[in-house]
């Protein structure tokens, strides 16, 4: 084998190599988003999103993760988003295995004359192998437990109003979190739906998927491993003419 025959043989392994490596496994995201003008008993506005991602080709021991954020300035505990409900009717032994939050914040203060006036400083929220308290209960409801602590809300939170600063509602998870899970099957996703607020009687606010800026990643662009493989092969093709002209 002369020396150009080795350097295209170089190309064309190098480029296979990588691309074994580069290739991102396969991921599918569906969001979806509450009903728009949704309020809660006092009339504060209600919103959330929820991001499902997860591998449609995966059939064993899959990994799921579900996106929960709520949407609206916290005034008020009957906008924290406490529950969440979804049906899946192909999937089995869905397992929640742990979450990871971006921030608490904690607005109870005992021993103060007016600890409603302030908040702490948000602090960094852990992944937590126990969820926040959060439970997976029933079929698929994902629900603060028990409807108290940890409820996921959204800055700027007014820590005048409702309770935001009782003891038994602090302290609150402020959101995006990401809950983990693992299940079987091929996954399906339907009855998406929210619930708010710290009284179990709270209405339930229907999801609805988001078609708009939600779409994954054009899939017909090449990857980056793609274009190097191709541009290896040009390069062997060109050298091996190369040769061939001298």
């Amino acid at each position: 084998m002369n020396r150009i025959e080795r350097y295209s043989l170089l190309a064309a392994s190098t480029a296979i190599s990588f691309l074994a490596i580069a290739s991102p496994v396969s991921a599918t995201i569906i969001e979806y988003e509450s009903q728009a003008g949704a309020t809660a008993p006092d009339d504060r506005p209600l919103g959330a999103t929820a991001t499902f991602t997860y591998d449609a080709t995966c059939l064993t021991n899959c990994a799921l993760t579900i996106e929960l954020a709520n949407t609206e300035p916290m005034t008020g505990i009957s906008q924290a988003l406490t529950d969440f409900h979804f049906t899946s009717t192909s999937i089995t032994g869905l397992t929640l295995t742990g979450a990871d939050g971006e921030q608490f914040v904690n607005c109870y203060h005992p021993g103060v004359n007016k600890p409603d006036q302030y908040c702490d400083a948000p602090t960094s929220a852990d992944f937590d192998a126990n969820s926040y308290g959060w439970t997976l209960t029933g079929s698929y409801v994902l629900a603060a437990t028990p409807l108290t602590l940890a409820g996921i809300v959204s800055t700027p939170i007014d820590p005048n109003s409702d309770g935001v600063s009782n003891s038994q509602h602090s302290p609150w998870l402020i959101g995006p979190v990401d809950f983990f899970f693992t299940y079987n099957g091929a996954f399906s996703v339907s009855n998406v739906a929210f619930s708010f607020g710290t009284d179990a009687n709270t209405p339930t606010v229907p999801g609805d998927e988001c078609r708009v800026d939600c779409s994954p990643p054009d899939q017909n662009v090449p990857e980056p491993a793609s274009v190097l493989l191709l541009a290896s092969a040009a390069i062997a093709a060109g050298l091996t003419r190369r040769r061939r002209r001298h």
